[in-house]
């Protein structure tokens, strides 16, 4: 009979695999019509006046394959796979190559792993067993006997694993290290430039900490903007966008109003009468040019009560060498030896926020981030306990307090294994949501110079609470109540049942990891929550700038989530890689279809508007140690409490050369990958000229002009999401076929036409947009 673990484990996989299905059937019959969501890279390119925030410093906007976006049916698995990583690098930057190098690489490792772990060991641990293993659990280490001589297998492989994903973590390191040094030999701001923290008060100006660097780098200063901090400043500037959106909203109530009034705005509390009232668009209007005013006139004044400076500021070098020096290079006896020096990025990446603080309101923030981080562990102790609960009911009902899951452990398996074992992992994944946010945004509050810190440090944080939530907890919890009466009745009990318990725990992470392919993918594909609260934004929100804003929601792609949810996920695969072999299945199934959707989504649907040169792929690579410690150290206790002392003390020295790689892996790949080569052999001089436009982008936003501020540019009255009919389109998708072209042939002509061809599809489809709207 198969057990209620076997039969969740069957649900997790048929539900999955029918929600991704209906999904993917909506995205297929909606993509063609919803460029704005499913070609956001290609559509937003005919909107440059209106989205001018999305340039970059080299004034180039969001990246764009040259060729057509799939959209054929199926053809947005076929199409991306035929893009390759150099050309992902050149169109859409180091960011998403590497992301996507990084998913395409697990399915490789996990393939290569779980061939070698079910044809070795699931033989191994079918034909054993005196113990009462049923359903999967018979294909994991439940069902050794103790002290059975199979544990020397199970070394074998393990120890075949281990040095097989240090080989792994080797090639990664070199394809990383590779693309860096790429990355930092490019012509762009953030390879010209540092931040400097911790600046003494005797010497916070800007020609002090220039000469303190020429003394260091002589004649390699470009220049030295300081950074200000001006509350004064930032309220206006938020008073100022105030006003500017209540002028629209009151210029549009003016234009599309039915009784021909114009609205009104109470300049007393009192709403009940006529008296107090102003005219709606004309007051706010003089309210934003009042905010204007004052805002031009602290910032000429430069008072330093107003606008105070800061201990930090931004230090641009006239070549990439003398920056990456700089960077890395203590000179005790100096000035610079009370600096903090690191890495700068380009101006849209630089975290102002931190630059602001002082060092003791930084350490207050780490202080308040750790506490947060701990009590939210605390909390969710009991969370897990009770998630567990579900996934043991049998156990629960032996307690008085709980009889009354007798009726429901009497109905069939199929309620059970509904109820212990699909909606476990799908309770817990929906449940971390929330506090994995919460760590986000208290690590986004520390002191951190960029914000490709603080996004490694927001993957960090998140990474350590889904750790203990997803994965340490549930283990602990699961195992605690498997055997709830041994450990009421006879607590000394509970270790030697740990060797089995552990075990059993991996029916659960076999259903975690088919709900977060099957779900998780389908809602990734779909952008069911685009498609659904883009349509709710537009409809309350009437402006241009409002309309603006969400045509552009959800469009962004959060490499600190997907980073986390991967690493998370390989993390608990190479763990019980070798105590349930069947993980690496569900592994690989997992990164094949995650593999598919986001490079899909990466190549067409979303985009990032900051570019960190892939770093978030190092700290990917540092889990995977992580991974690997807990493996050895499981494996040694399980092989221990089940009496295989001989396969758990050689277990044990494999720690010795792990640490052995990971020490040479950062002392080898660490320093080139953060702070560049000083040899830059990629074909680019390493003495390249700083572009002088650089440095003046480094201001400080609160003493930008106000002009200079692309959201508060007026936005063009012509938003039409749909730049070209979605019937036209597809009459002339229709056509094409009619004349025979494949779409291949279709994308060579487009990608050699160059920019000639883009300009006349352009007029093309004006045109179409022109006879549409005038029928």
């Amino acid at each position: 009979m198969v057990d209620s673990a076997t039969v969740g484990l069957i649900y997790s996989a048929v539900i999955g695999i029918v929600v991704f299905l209906i999904f993917w059937v909506l995205f297929e019959l909606l993509k063609n019509s919803r460029p704005h969501i499913f070609e956001f890279r290609k559509w937003i390119q005919d909107y440059e006046e209106n989205f001018k925030e999305f340039r970059n410093e080299n004034g180039e906007f969001v990246g764009y394959l040259p060729n057509q976006p799939p959209r054929g049916w199926l053809t947005w698995l076929t199409v991306p796979m035929t893009v390759s990583d150099d050309e992902i690098q050149r169109y859409l930057g180091y960011d998403v190559c590497l992301y996507v190098i990084s998913l395409r690489n697990k399915v490789f490792y996990f393939s290569v792993m779980g061939a070698i772990a079910c044809i070795i060991l699931i033989p191994v641990y079918a034909t054993a067993g005196d113990k009462a293993a049923g359903g999967v659990a018979l294909l994991s280490m439940s069902n050794l006997e103790t002290g059975s001589a199979r544990f020397w297998a199970t070394f074998i492989v393990d120890f075949v694993l281990v040095y097989l994903s240090v080989i792994y973590i080797m090639i990664e390191c070199r394809t990383y290290v590779k693309r860096r040094e790429q990355f930092r030999a490019e012509n762009i701001a953030a390879n010209y430039a540092v931040s400097v923290m911790d600046l003494r008060k005797d010497r916070n100006t800007e020609e002090l900490v220039r000469q303190d660097f020429e003394m260091a780098l002589p004649g390699e200063v470009e220049g030295v903007q300081l950074t200000y901090g001006s509350a004064y400043l930032r309220k206006k500037f938020n008073l100022y966008r105030t006003a500017q959106n209540k002028k629209e909203v009151a210029q549009y109530q003016i234009d599309n109003g039915k009784d021909g009034k114009r609205p009104r705005h109470h300049t007393v509390p009192c709403t009940c009468c006529c008296t107090g009232t102003v005219d709606s668009q004309e007051y706010w209007s003089e309210q934003q040019t009042t905010h204007a005013e004052e805002i031009e006139t602290a910032q000429e004044k430069m008072d330093p009560k107003v606008v105070k400076p800061c201990d930090s500021a931004i230090v641009v070098f006239k070549t990439k060498k003398s920056a990456a020096v700089a960077a890395q290079t203590k000179l005790f006896g100096m000035p610079l030896d009370s600096y903090t020096i690191d890495r700068q990025e380009a101006f849209k990446s630089v975290h102002w926020h931190g630059m602001r603080l002082s060092y003791l309101a930084g350490l207050g923030f780490s202080i308040n981030l750790w506490v947060w981080l701990v009590v939210v562990l605390v909390f969710w102790a009991p969370i897990s306990a009770a998630i567990m609960g579900l996934a043991n009911l049998e156990s629960l009902a032996g307690i008085p307090a709980f009889s009354w899951l007798v009726d429901i452990l009497s109905a069939s398996e199929a309620v059970k294994g509904l109820i212990e074992g699909f909606l476990p992992p799908l309770v817990t994944i929906v449940l971390a949501l929330l506090p994995a946010m919460l760590m986000m945004i208290f690590a986004g509050l520390e002191r951190h110079p960029s914000l490709e810190k603080v996004h490694n440090k927001q993957r960090t944080m998140r990474y350590i609470f889904l750790f203990f939530a997803q994965f340490l907890y549930i283990v602990l919890a699961g195992t605690a109540l498997s055997y709830l009466d041994v450990l009421i009745n006879d607590p000394t009990e509970i270790v030697p049942l740990l060797a089995q318990a552990i075990p059993e725990q991996a029916t659960f992470f076999l259903n975690f990891v088919l709900t977060a392919c099957f779900i998780g993918n389908a809602l990734a594909l779909s952008q069911v929550v685009r498609m659904i609260v883009i349509p709710l934004f537009k409809k309350f929100f009437k402006t241009p700038r409002q309309r603006k804003g969400a045509q552009t929601f959800g469009a962004e792609f959060s490499y600190v989530v997907f980073y986390t949810s991967t690493g998370l996920l390989s993390t608990i695969t190479i763990i019980y890689s070798s105590i349930a072999p069947l993980i690496n299945l569900f592994a690989v199934i997992y990164f094949v279809l995650t593999y598919a959707v986001h490079k899909y989504n990466l190549l067409y649907t979303h985009y990032c508007n900051y570019e960190h040169g892939g770093s978030m792929f190092w700290g990917n690579l540092q889990w995977n140690f992580v991974a690997l410690y807990l493996k050895t150290l499981t494996m040694c206790g399980i092989m221990g409490l089940n009496e295989a002392i001989g396969p758990a003390i050689v277990s044990a020295i494999n720690l010795i050369p792990l640490l052995v790689v990971h020490v040479f892996v950062n002392k080898r790949y660490g320093t080139v990958a953060w702070y560049g080569s000083l040899e830059y052999g990629s074909g680019k001089p390493a003495q390249e000229e700083v572009n002088p436009n650089y440095l003046p982008q480094y201001k400080t936003p609160e003493l930008w002009a106000i002009s200079d501020v692309p959201q508060l540019k007026e936005p063009m009255e012509d938003l039409e999401e749909n730049f070209y009919d979605a019937e036209e389109r597809l009459k002339d998708d229709l056509e094409s076929q009619g004349t025979g072209e494949s779409e291949s042939k279709v994308v060579e002509e487009q990608t050699a036409g160059g920019e000639e061809e883009a300009v006349a599809l352009s007029e093309e489809v004006g045109a179409n947009v022109e006879q549409t709207t005038s029928a």
